[in-house]
């Protein structure tokens, strides 16, 4: 006698990627001028690893935009040394100040 079986296999496949900033959408799964970049608060505890988030940017004004926000939301854990793209909030401010 022959037993047969059936399986199913979830796979996760990329289907596309969106701006965090914009919306703008792109099927590439790493399209030319997008970026990705992260912040945590680096806070205390399990509640710094909770902070952690990432962004996809599609431009470098969305970049900009993303630091901003960004630099908003951490303001208050400057002193924690909380981070956005790996660098800490003093340079990110000044980045900022020198982009205007």
């Amino acid at each position: 006698m022959i037993i047969l079986k059936q399986k199913t296999i979830l796979q996760d496949t990329f289907s596309e990627l969106a701006c965090d900033i914009c919306g703008k959408k792109s099927r590439k799964q790493h399209p030319k001028g997008w970026y990705q970049f992260s912040h945590s608060h680096q806070g205390w505890a399990n509640d710094s690893l909770d902070s952690l988030e990432s962004f996809d940017v599609c431009s470098v004004g969305c970049y900009i935009k993303g630091l901003q926000s960004s630099l908003k939301e951490l303001k208050d854990y400057q002193d924690s040394g909380a981070e956005i793209d790996d660098k800490d909030l003093w340079f990110v401010k000044d980045l900022l100040k020198h982009l205007k």
